[in-house]
């Protein structure tokens, strides 16, 4: 294996096979080093987060606070009059816009069941996995705060994922650096 492997290195650096492989090479390893120091960190921090809160409360007003201390969201906009949620994810302004209906407040003290509609920007599913995580913990914990009985009532999120729910281009750059490369990496692949 290794004397093949070294045979082959031989051959494409000898000057005998065509220079596009030496080339292929060399954009596949910068574009290796490019996309690991970008996507290093392979989270969002801080991502924006737009806010539609009909109910205005106190309560509201603390479930907010939650949500922009949270290491992986940071409010933009707290918006007291319904709109339409695809509005505020123009120009990527913000990744999720989170809804909090009227009577949020009511429910939660009275112990009847309320939700929390929640809308992602699923262009890039990696980018809302994190948020997803963080809202459900918060949400899980202020439910047993207030719950005495777990089987009635509780606020819970009810999520719709807009844009690309079936997630169809996901790993886009790795199929775009696959196809671009692939013809590098035929003649390594040759049959003697």
């Amino acid at each position: 294996m290794m004397n093949s492997l070294r045979d082959e290195i031989k051959y494409l650096f000898s000057g005998q096979g065509m220079p596009y492989e030496k080339v292929s090479i060399m954009v596949a390893v910068i574009i290796t080093v490019f996309f690991t120091v970008i996507l290093g960190n392979n989270f969002i921090k801080d991502a924006n987060v737009a806010i539609i809160d009909l109910d205005n409360s106190k309560y509201s007003h603390e479930l907010i606070d939650k949500i922009d201390t949270s290491q992986y969201m940071r409010v933009t906009a707290v918006i007291n009059t319904p709109v339409e949620p695809k509005n505020l994810f123009y120009q990527d302004k913000n990744i999720v816009v989170i809804y909090l209906p009227k009577d949020l407040e009511k429910n939660r003290y009275t112990n009847t069941a309320g939700s929390i509609g929640v809308f992602y920007d699923n262009t890039n599913t990696a980018q809302t996995s994190e948020i997803k995580e963080a809202l459900n913990e918060i949400i899980v914990e202020d439910n047993l705060v207030t719950q005495t009985d777990t089987q009635t009532g509780g606020i819970t999120l009810n999520a719709r994922n807009l844009f690309n729910p079936a997630a169809s281009t996901s790993n886009g750059e790795t199929q775009g650096f696959l196809f671009f490369s692939r013809p590098c990496f035929l003649p390594l692949l040759r049959l003697e």
